[in-house]
């Protein structure tokens, strides 16, 4: 058995977020279904480092899945892309040690937000800005951003249903 790696790049504005849900189509949903395709004997599942919410998109996520295909680990990029929607591409895939899991791996996630001010709103720009049609104070917003610098409790964000919470775990992050 194989544990393979795949570095995700995805557009979540047409998805309920990465997990399956009962509610949407989920990004995991749809890289399983082309598993499935691809190795319609084995059926795996994967195992993602980190969701996201309904219409959060995102540059690399990873995620890991088992296998006793000999496909090239390399191959799996080609063979899955060509099964995926557009908006979802896997960016590379590589094996790794099979005890390697995503979310017990140390790591680092950065949000982008961007807000697009102007008159009138940019087309090109409306999935992926937040649009402002007056000037924003930068300077206020940069001193207002140094209040969440440091180490803090985020539970209050969190869903209550979230396994984060149901299962006790940390909400305290440092920004």
């Amino acid at each position: 058995m194989r544990r393979i790696l795949l570095k995700i790049a995805y557009d979540g504005t047409n998805y309920n977020g990465w997990q399956e849900v009962s509610t949407g189509k989920g990004i995991e949903e749809v890289i399983n279904l082309s598993l499935s395709d691809l190795l319609p004997l084995e059926r795996p599942k994967v195992i993602g480092a980190s969701r996201t919410d309904a219409g959060v998109h995102a540059d690399c996520n990873i995620c890991v899945f088992d296998t006793n295909s000999n496909i090239k680990e390399d191959k799996f990029t080609f063979a899955l892309n060509d099964r995926l929607p557009l908006d979802i591409r896997v960016r590379e895939s590589k094996e790794v040690d099979k005890k390697f899991h995503p979310r017990k791996n140390k790591s680092i996630k950065t949000y982008l937000y961007k807000i697009y001010t102007n008159n009138t709103m940019d087309p090109l720009q409306r999935l992926y800005s937040f649009y402002v049609f007056h000037p924003i104070n930068t300077e206020r917003m940069i001193e207002a951003s140094k209040y969440l610098i440091g180490e803090h409790d985020f539970k209050s964000f969190c869903n209550p249903e979230a396994q984060i919470v149901k299962n006790n775990l940390s909400t305290i992050r440092h920004i």
